[in-house]
Parts: C-alpha cells; structure tokens; sequence
C-alpha cells in the first residue's frame, strides 16, 4: 500500500511539474516505466488469441505468457477454506475465473449464493460452454469488477467472502479494490491472489474486517 501512495504521489508530482504540452506528448510514450503505467496489460481484455490448452491446466494470453496455471490448484483450494471456513451454505464471490479451479472448489461447499465476475470475452465464452451459468447457485458478472461490484452493492448484496485474483492490471488496481470503503460493508473476509502479469510475482493475503494477515 506504502509503495502504491507513493508512486501515485510521483506520478501527481511529475505531472504537476510538466507544461501541458509536454505532458500530453508523454501521455502516447510507450517509454514510460512500467510502475508508472496504468496496467501491466493494458489491453489485456482486447487480446483476441487467449486460449485453453487441451487438458485445461493452461491459460495463456496473445503473448504466450501465462494467466493461470495447474500449479495453483493447492493455493486456490487453500483459499477457497478460507472464504468459506470449510462450511456449507455461504455466499461467496469471486472476481477473476481463469481455469475456474477456485470456483469448483467452492462449489465443493455448496454456496448458497456464487457469484463469478470475469471480464475477458474467451474466458466468458468457455464459462458458458462448460455450464457455469446452468448451476443453480452461480450468478456469472460478464465485466470488469469495477463496473460490476457497485451494480451488486446497489441491489444490496452481502458476501461471507470475497476471492481476488485478476489479470493483467497494476497493483494500483488492488490497492483501489482494497481500498473502497464499501468493500467491509460488501463482504466479511476478502482474499487474495494477485500476479504481476507474466512476471508472476505472486502475494497472497487474507483480509478480516479491514485487517489483513499474510497466507503462507
């Protein structure tokens, strides 16, 4: 959170000190750092060639790196224990379906209410072709959690937990969604998994009541 302040704060600075014109020019540059930049993969949600592999242990986007992988099985299951403490009957959220490996782990639990936000096109189309929006329990958010989460919170909806795990988008992003203060009155617990895009530089935590506890 620290070092998410403070690069926005540099960013404001940098800003503040440029005339107008020069900033507009950089606002095209392609040079600009990648901490500075609004998302790891800005146009992920535009890439047209994501795809499965044949077993269905691979995702990969158009520049064959990985948005999610088999090996994260025992993280998501772990997560997935968490959200619900292992109890049947809960109503659970999670934003960014992937392989789905979280989401069939909680159906394990049968959730009262399962609601999956994912915004990438192929990845909504393949949750449709397996059947996710036939389950009775699974209400299926096609968009970004950031336009998709007030709708929720506007028809009054309550979690017991809510799993993050996006692709593509800068840390800033998480920093935003931890961020809002409607998300203690949204959910009980929130967490997390979250990776710097194809670096995979990986962080786990688990938030209760606006207190965050790392997860080994």
């Amino acid at each position: 959170m620290i070092l998410g302040a403070s690069i926005r704060l540099a960013r404001a600075q940098e800003a503040s000190n440029k005339p107008a014109a020069i900033s507009n020019n950089e606002s095209n540059d392609n040079n600009v750092p990648v901490a500075h930049a609004p998302c790891t993969k800005p146009d992920y949600l535009e890439h047209d060639n994501v795809r499965y592999n044949a077993a269905n242990t691979l995702l990969l986007d158009n520049d064959d790196d990985a948005v999610m992988m088999e090996w994260e099985r025992p993280l998501m299951m772990a997560h997935a224990q968490i959200l619900t403490s292992e109890m049947k009957g809960k109503r659970v959220m999670n934003i960014g379906f992937g392989l789905g490996i979280i989401d069939t782990a909680l159906q394990g639990y049968e959730p009262a209410l399962h609601v999956i936000c994912e915004a990438h096109p192929t990845v909504y189309k393949k949750m449709i072709e397996d059947g996710w929006d036939k389950k009775q329990n699974v209400r299926i958010c096609f968009g970004r959690w950031q336009d998709e989460l007030p709708k929720l919170i506007e028809e009054g909806l309550e979690f017991d937990g809510i799993f993050y795990d996006t692709y593509g988008e800068h840390f800033t992003d998480l920093e935003d969604f931890h961020g809002e203060s409607w998300l203690l009155s949204l959910a009980t617990l929130v967490s997390t998994q979250n990776k710097a895009s194809h670096t995979h530089v990986s962080f786990f935590c688990c938030r209760t009541h606006g207190k965050s506890t790392p997860q080994a």
